[in-house]
Formats: structure tokens, C-alpha cells, sequence
């Protein structure tokens, strides 16, 4: 009986202990590559490129959930300060309040628990002035006109400060090195050299 005993203790403990091991694996594995499944821009001409909205707003962090299937988006309000370009098929003007839907991840199949698509720690979105890269259309699913971000893996914040020339300079708030910041000069020179 003795023998039982120690067999199922042992195999209790291996149990635990692989099971801790492979715990820990996934999530260190989830914390340092969760952007990999977002597109990232190298150039301030790529991700320019790619959008089909590109615009200054402010962002209140409340946000509301929204779910299509076990897609989960947090819908930031947005107000436009300025229109750098719109080729999108929605009629949008400076001082418009937008919805913003900003992609986070999967629900588990019984719905209870989010699966992230990138980084918890960059799921939240700050109350701030942005640069916001997006893509407008018509959403068959939700019924509506939507914006979405072109990428949840960089995100431009304003600075406090201007640069020499008095444009604003954006900093992506993900910190990623691709783009480390956009000058709101360059910037606009970029979308002049697209709409030509």
C-alpha cells in the first residue's frame, strides 16, 4: 500500500512541477513576442502607405467592449484635431467624434477569459493627444462605419513639446524601434508626396 502511495506522490509532484514549467514558458513566450501577430511599419512612407485615414485626435481612456464572434475590440471615443489625410469612403472633418476600435484579442471558446493579441501592459490606451494611422469602412459585421487602427503595434503619443520649426512631434508610446518618433512636418510633406 506504501508503494501506491509513493507512486501517485510521485507522479503528483511531476505533474505539478510540469505543469508549472509549462505555465511559465507560455507566458514569458506571450510577453516577449505578443506584437508579432500585429503588422509593424520600418518607415513613416510605409505605415503612411498603408492607412486610408491618417489624423491628430485626442483620446478619452473610457472605453466600452465590443465583441463580433470572440473577436474583442475596446471603442475609444475620438475627437479630430487635425486632418492629415482621409481616402476612406466616410465623409470626416476636424472637430468630428469618432469610434476608434482598437483590436485586443480572442475570448476563449466558452467566452470567460481574453486571449491578447499583443502585450496586456499595451491593451489600455492612455488619455492623450495621438497620431493615429487607421482604416475606414463599411463593417458588414457591426453594421456600420468603422475605424480601426492600421496596427496595434505602434501608436503615436504627442509631445509636450514642439520641435525648432513649431510642428508637433508624435512618439510611439509601444516603443518600438522601428519608428521611434514622426515629425508632424515630415509627416505631412510624406501625405503631400502620396496625393500627388
Amino acid at each position: 500500500m506504501k508503494k501506491v502511495y509513493t507512486v501517485i506522490t510521485v507522479l503528483a509532484l511531476a505533474v505539478g512541477l510540469s505543469s508549472s514549467f509549462i505555465y511559465s514558458e507560455i507566458n514569458s513566450a506571450t510577453s516577449s513576442h505578443g506584437h508579432a501577430l500585429a503588422k509593424s511599419f520600418k518607415s513613416t512612407e510605409e505605415i503612411v502607405e498603408d492607412a486610408n485615414l491618417i489624423v491628430n485626435a485626442e483620446i478619452d481612456n473610457n472605453y466600452t467592449v465590443e465583441k463580433f464572434n470572440r473577436t474583442v475590440f475596446h471603442v475609444y471615443k475620438i475627437k479630430i484635431n487635425k486632418l492629415y489625410s482621409n481616402s476612406s469612403e466616410q465623409e470626416i472633418s476636424e472637430g468630428d467624434t469618432l469610434e476608434l476600435f482598437q483590436l485586443v484579442g480572442v475570448t476563449t471558446p466558452i467566452g470567460e477569459n481574453i486571449a491578447y493579441l499583443f502585450d496586456e501592459k499595451n491593451v489600455e490606451i492612455s488619455q492623450g493627444n495621438y497620431l493615429l494611422f487607421l482604416h475606414s469602412e463599411y463593417d458588414e459585421n457591426f453594421q456600420k462605419n468603422t475605424v480601426t487602427s492600421i496596427t496595434s503595434n505602434q501608436l503615436f503619443k504627442a509631445e509636450n513639446k514642439r520641435s525648432l520649426s513649431n510642428s508637433n512631434i508624435f512618439n510611439d508610446v509601444w516603443e518600438q524601434k522601428n519608428i521611434p518618433s514622426i515629425n508632424e512636418e515630415e509627416l505631412m510633406e510624406i501625405v503631400s508626396s502620396k496625393n500627388k
